[in-house]
């Protein structure tokens, strides 16, 4: 089960990456063609001779077509950090960690282990995740030594 839904969520990885890049692919080369390419940038309005004085959308557009390749490392750069915060977000769990961990101390010291892996279902997050593993598996080594 869990490497069935860890293949799934790898797959949807994947495809968030390689179409989040062909989108901003094709952002770019629309924004490098029709708006820096357009014909209101340059003398005569006709976008094969120069750019009018001061306009530079139509100085961009005359860098060639390495502009929309660099436009869309830029997006992919934007992207990538927009998703990377909210993951890190999601990851860090419903509460504040510090009142999470002191709860989960006193759980601990008193022996109550069902209460602190309660505490770790309503916290959630990566460190929640693991600490429930870990109780897991005092618990199943505490079961199987008495």
């Amino acid at each position: 089960m869990s490497k069935q839904g860890s293949s799934f969520k790898d797959a949807l990885q994947n495809i968030f990456a390689t179409s989040a890049i062909l989108i901003a692919f094709i952002v770019s080369y629309i924004l490098f063609t029709q708006i820096m390419g357009s014909p209101v940038n340059f003398e005569g309005g006709n976008h094969a001779g120069k750019p009018l004085e001061g306009n530079y959308l139509g100085i961009i557009y005359k860098g060639g077509y390495i502009v929309p390749i660099l436009m869309n490392m830029r997006f992919d750069l934007i992207i990538f950090i927009f998703e990377r915060a909210i993951t890190l977000s999601r990851a860090k769990g419903k509460g504040r960690l510090n009142t999470f961990v002191s709860e989960l101390q006193a759980d601990l010291a008193s022996d109550k282990i069902e209460e602190a892996m309660e505490a770790c279902d309503r916290q959630k997050g990566s460190l929640a995740n693991v600490m429930k593993a870990g109780l897991t598996r005092y618990l199943t080594f505490r079961m199987t030594r008495t």
